[in-house]
């Protein structure tokens, strides 16, 4: 499991190498992105994300794809996915598509699969995704101290050890999205979504979120977002880049800032490569669990009165 991220990279590398005409190399430059996500109350992620064919029709009617990502906090914790999907492109207005993934983290091995369901239309895409924990709950810190009865009186005149353990857990649950461009403006997107995930012990998390995507160019993008639950909110800023211009990105800023239709179309068949879309990261429950045992007794005799 350490060495995940070198499961798709290696598999990518292999099929450039295999192919003749070079073909999947120039798609691997077109859709790999570097990301840098800054946010708060959080330590800057680095992320690597790719997605590549591995069958497509000719006139892309059908796609079976499979991407993968490699992302690392600030903190030291890293995150891997991979994923495959199926997209089938009906009459070249609507595209329907369906992903499955598997995600883990590094540090403390959380693990969860999802099933994911997308439909585009000419200027509006709709996503729903559901999350399943694979693993349970995990003890990820403990500390204990010891008292005696004169730091503490209320455990009498004995030894105690007190024992506080943090424990996690993923947690089951699914988002739903909805995306659309700004009128006019056909390289700022906006996404809006909700999510709920059952609590273990806790109350059920549940919140919206809000995105922006802005195109400047064909090989930068910027995104501003919001996320807010019944805990906390955060706010972030990420910066995508791409080594060569991805198909699916038509619009930008710098070509066509400002266009006379209401709303653009988009071409689907450039839609058909596009990168999914997900929470990608495990909802976690933290919570503390605390001991205690007796270490040691200590016998205290009677004083002898004469």
């Amino acid at each position: 499991m350490r060495n995940f991220f070198f499961v798709w990279f290696v598999f990518a590398a292999s099929l450039c190498v295999a192919s003749d005409d070079h073909s999947y190399w120039d798609i691997l430059q077109n859709q790999t992105e570097f990301n840098v996500k800054l946010q708060d109350h959080s330590k800057p992620l680095f992320e690597l994300e790719t997605l590549m064919p591995f069958y497509q029709t000719p006139c892309c009617d059908h796609t079976l794809f499979w991407q993968g990502r490699l992302a690392h906090w600030g903190d030291g914790d890293t995150y891997y996915d991979l994923g495959v999907g199926y997209r089938y492109l009906f009459r070249d207005c609507l595209l329907l598509g369906f992903n499955t993934f598997f995600d883990t983290t590094r540090k403390d091995w959380h693990r969860r699969i999802s099933f994911g369901l997308e439909a585009m239309y000419c200027n509006v895409t709709m996503r729903g995704h559901f999350y399943f924990p694979t693993a349970g709950e995990k003890t990820v810190r403990t500390r204990s101290k010891i008292f005696d009865g004169v730091e503490c009186p209320s455990f009498s005149e004995e030894t105690w050890e007190i024992r506080e353990r943090r424990m996690e857990a993923a947690l089951r649950g699914g988002n739903i999205e909805i995306e659309a461009p700004l009128p006019h403006y056909p390289w700022a997107r906006v996404i809006l979504g909700g999510f709920r995930f059952k609590g273990r012990d806790f109350d059920d998390v549940h919140g919206y979120y809000a995105r922006g995507l802005l195109n400047i160019t064909r090989c930068f993008r910027v995104e501003l977002g919001r996320r807010a639950d019944n805990e906390r909110h955060d706010n972030y800023v990420k910066l995508v880049f791409s080594i060569r211009p991805p198909c699916d990105r038509e619009y930008t800023a710098c070509n066509s800032y400002m266009m006379p239709t209401f709303f653009s179309s988009r071409n689907l068949r450039r839609q058909t490569l596009t990168h999914v879309r997900r929470l990608d990261y495990p909802q976690i429950e933290r919570y503390y669990h605390t001991s205690h045992h007796v270490v040691e007794s200590e016998e205290h005799e009677n004083p002898v009165v004469n």
